[in-house]
């Protein structure tokens, strides 16, 4: 599986080759609209100077990332979850003031809790390492490697169970 900084490199190389202007270290605020109400381009300042630059383009691709970040976590506590603080709806909000319509936007995302962290820990952390998560007879009852809905059921079914609950403590845990 290639990182981060493996698809990047590939990235720019094929960029280079067809000859695209790349532009480093902007954060894009908003996407222009022409005449016709087709997106025309963007605006975009510059994270180390704060210079704005305007972009022309017959094509934009919006790829701002998720969300997680448009309401706070139960606990009222801004950094209380593994989602970055930067996710705020940046990338929503450009495309809504493009004229975009917005839906399912109440989707989210249920994390099991693991002692003092809010997060995925088993699934994309521990997960590879060999790890699993256990019922309270210790049996692995989660088949899915992904925070989906198949987990969510996988969890459903789990706490539908009518055997005896309790925990199971192993190796210190």
């Amino acid at each position: 599986m290639p990182n981060g900084d493996t698809v990047k490199k590939a990235l720019y190389r094929q960029l280079r080759r067809e000859k695209v202007l790349i532009s480093n270290r902007y954060m894009a605020t908003r996407l222009l609209t022409g005449r016709d109400g087709q997106i025309a381009g963007a605006i975009a300042v510059s994270t180390r100077s704060a210079e704005f630059l305007v972009l022309r383009a017959k094509t934009v691709i919006l790829c701002a990332g998720a969300a997680g970040r448009l309401g706070l976590p139960q606990s009222g506590y801004l950094w209380g979850t593994y989602e970055n603080a930067t996710n705020s709806g940046d990338g929503y909000a450009m495309a809504y003031h493009s004229g975009a319509g917005l839906a399912n936007l109440e989707c989210y995302q249920i994390n099991p809790l693991i002692k003092d962290y809010n997060g995925p820990a088993c699934a994309y952390v521990a997960g590879p390492f060999g790890a699993y998560t256990a019922n309270s007879e210790g049996n692995r009852f989660i088949e899915c490697d992904y925070w989906s809905g198949q987990m969510m059921q996988e969890f459903y079914n789990e706490l539908q169970c009518t055997r005896p609950t309790g925990a199971v403590l192993r190796d210190g845990w």
